[in-house]
């Protein structure tokens, strides 16, 4: 392991960054302060520099880990163009590297599948969770992700059985395609499934522009309409923060190393086995599908609880720093009893 120390902003903390061995490839990660141990997931396609506003902060009271997903920031990929892996089992190897367990996990979006995935496959190592979901449905994300290796394999049908789980860059879009045929055959079945099936096609339709610069290589194309999107991105009123997350998805796109997190079965049938603390932050611009998603979390995990943050957008802890870090450590100091504010 490669490992490096600077001068952090947070008083006497140092930071400590290096390279921590997974299966497969290695993932950058940074670590800062002391105390009960805080790790933050990231949104897909955004690296460790989400956590700006965050990591230093909460270094006053926690030792907070950040690293950047498999082909993303700093951290390499494997061969080919489109990596299938599990998020859960990177999570734990980086912290079992670190020497950390029974940490709180703090993931947005796609991070907060990981979150939630990292407490089902390994619980010693969550000892809280804070959760800003997007849409999480095991079936469907089963679903979706055969879809994208089948896809794939028709792509590279000569790839065998590991090649053919990789995708080009220039390909991703054909997989999201390949996506929407699987999610058709979900609304046969019946609901809540074949309801979230229609919602998600109608919301891969309403993405083909991103799809079709996906196919092209348009990493602007790609970008727009993300940012455009006020359930996902800083309003124009923030003009700092959504330089901030444009800036972080042209970075992701430009590399063009994509990778899709293998997903655990069946996470919505499984949440009555966390049995951990756990905090569920929506935005009050997150449509009815987030809202449902959040409403089953603190249904389905005992003693969960939920929080609408007003007037936020998914990615609350950039467009909302202040309000997002203040109810995150008196969610943590109540359920921790070891933060101070």
């Amino acid at each position: 392991m490669s490992q490096q120390t600077e001068g952090g902003n947070s008083g006497t903390h140092e930071r400590k960054s290096g390279f921590a061995p997974v299966e497969g490839t290695e993932l950058y990660f940074e670590v800062q302060g002391e105390g009960p141990g805080l790790l933050l997931l990231n949104e897909l396609n955004l690296d460790c520099r989400m956590w700006d506003y965050q990591f230093d902060y909460f270094s006053r009271w926690f030792r907070v880990v950040r690293y950047d997903h498999r082909g993303h920031g700093r951290s390499p990929k494997t061969k080919g163009g489109l990596e299938v892996y599990s998020e859960a089992n990177d999570a734990h190897a980086l912290l079992r590297h670190l020497g950390l367990e029974g940490v709180s996990a703090l993931g947005i979006a796609q991070g907060s599948r990981a979150a939630l995935e990292l407490a089902l496959e390994h619980p010693s190592a969550v000892r809280a969770l804070v959760l800003v979901p997007a849409r999480i449905s095991g079936f469907t994300r089963e679903q979706i992700f055969q879809g994208m290796l089948e896809v794939s394999r028709r792509i590279n049908p000569s790839g065998g059985d590991e090649g053919s789980r990789h995708l080009s860059p220039e390909n991703i879009g054909r997989a999201v395609l390949g996506a929407i045929e699987r999610v058709r055959e979900l609304r046969r079945s019946p609901p809540p499934e074949s309801q979230f099936a229609r919602e998600l096609e109608e919301g891969l339709r309403r993405s083909s522009p991103m799809v079709e610069a996906h196919i092209r290589g348009d990493v602007a194309g790609m970008v727009r309409p993300l940012m455009a999107d006020p359930e996902y991105a800083p309003g124009e009123d923030q003009p700092e923060a959504r330089r901030k997350v444009e800036q972080l998805l042209t970075d992701s796109y430009s590399r063009g190393e994509l990778s899709l997190p293998r997903p655990v079965e069946r996470v919505m049938e499984r949440l009555s086995e966390v049995r951990v603390p756990t905090l569920v932050m929506v935005g009050e611009r997150e449509g009815a599908a987030v809202r449902s998603t959040a409403e089953a979390l603190v249904s389905g995990i005992a003693g969960a609880r939920m929080v609408v943050v007003r007037d936020a957008p998914r990615l609350m802890n950039l467009a909302q720093p202040e309000e997002f870090n203040r109810i995150v450590l008196e969610f943590l100091s109540e359920a921790l009893g070891s933060a101070q504010g």
